[in-house]
């Protein structure tokens, strides 16, 4: 065996020694080159998903450059989007249409999820429910439970903010006195706590601010909160930005509560800062921008990926407990789209692929089959971002 071994080299050798003697008497670009395509070679062997992974990538990063600046998707990807997002949307549009079993934090989130823009006349479904929303009003004060038909006095601050953006997606205002309690809220370093009645400095809530930063920054750019209190909502505004750039995590994240020291990195609530911030002070994210878009995940997370511990708030007063979820996938699309104008070249052909990948996940195609209104309500908003963006 030896011998025949031997003698296939010998064969083989005979072979490669005058292309290799012709090889070395070209010029030292051309070697240059054959080195490159042996070192191909031998990658695609040892690692094809490496070379398959960078062919993509130089593909992308090619149609980034061809294109107008824009969202570059390939068509294949928009008609995905399109197809999923129209079936997704009659789910959520018939959650709206009969209301059963939504509270008034998933009618919100509902309502953010199907209207676009200002439409100058009101869906259907509108006044049913702005009343139902209203009538789960805890004493007028523009704030909500969780569930409202529990008797329970944790007021979840954040609700305030979805239920703005829902207000001014509708039209809807809100008066002084439901104005002044939101801003009364806000705590004097510029937080919100996610409970109302957790105002200790630990339980500052990056999640809370963001949402109730984003609802009132919409709400005054539609007008729908008086003159007279347009100066102090825009204070409030300015000093929750200010709150949210300055306690990003090392990583260049943020923590659902930066001033606990086990405040883990989130991804999801991460997303929903980058997209406040782009909503509420556009201005000087170039940087925040580009690290989100470095750190972006090889993969996108399937779209019932969640994030969330149970968070025991003690404190001063009554514990409360953060069991809320937080999805990551909707809000690491919206951050990547808003981000996406701020990279350059090779960065905006990474962020395409890793929407493209997102986008033809099969627990995002499939999303309008679950029963989790909630759930489908976030991944509607998301997609409905990606599309008016990348239609330009």
């Amino acid at each position: 065996m030896e011998y025949i071994q031997g003698k296939f080299m010998q064969l083989a050798d005979s072979l490669v020694a005058p292309v290799w003697a012709w090889v070395m008497a070209r010029s030292w670009m051309f070697r240059s080159c054959v080195l490159v395509l042996g070192g191909v070679i031998v990658l695609s062997w040892h690692k094809p998903g490496i070379v398959t992974e960078n062919y993509r990538l130089g593909i992308s990063t090619l149609k980034v450059a061809m294109a107008d600046g824009g969202l570059a998707l390939d068509s294949d990807t928009k008609a995905k989007l399109s197809s999923t997002t129209q079936r997704l949307e009659k789910t959520v549009k018939a959650d709206l249409m009969n209301l059963a079993g939504l509270e008034p934090w998933s009618i919100g989130q509902a309502i953010v999820a199907v209207e676009e823009g200002e439409q100058p006349t009101r869906p259907v479904f509108a006044q049913k429910a702005i009343s139902l929303i209203r009538s789960h009003e805890t004493d007028g004060c523009f704030c909500w439970a969780e569930v409202p038909r529990k008797q329970t006095d944790e007021m979840c601050t954040f609700i305030a903010g979805w239920v703005m953006l829902a207000f001014s997606r509708l039209g809807e205002p809100i008066s002084d006195s439901e104005a002044a309690h939101v801003l009364g809220a806000q705590r004097a370093e510029g937080w919100w706590p996610i409970f109302e009645d957790k105002t200790d400095e630990e339980f500052a809530s990056t999640y809370a601010t963001a949402w109730i930063v984003l609802g009132l920054a919409e709400m005054n750019r539609r007008e729908l909160i008086s003159f007279a209190m347009r100066s102090q909502v825009e204070d409030a505004i300015a000093r929750g930005v200010a709150w949210l750039q300055t306690t990003r995590a090392d990583s260049g994240k943020w923590k659902p509560y930066p001033n606990m020291a086990n405040s883990k990195v989130s991804d999801s609530v991460s997303g929903l800062v980058l997209h406040t911030l782009h909503v509420a002070d556009p201005s000087g994210l170039r940087d925040l921008d580009r690290d989100w878009l470095s750190s972006l995940p090889r993969d996108p997370p399937e779209a019932t990926a969640m994030e969330g511990d149970f968070v025991v708030l003690r404190g001063s007063n009554i514990a409360r407990i953060d069991h809320f979820k937080q999805i990551e996938l909707p809000w690491m699309l919206i951050a990547t789209v808003d981000a996406y104008p701020s990279g350059d070249v090779s960065e905006k052909g990474r962020a395409r692929n890793w929407i493209d990948a997102a986008l033809s996940e099969h627990s995002v195609l499939t999303a309008d089959a679950t029963t989790n209104e909630w759930w489908r309500a976030e991944l509607l908003y998301a997609l409905k971002y990606v599309r008016r963006v990348a239609a330009g």
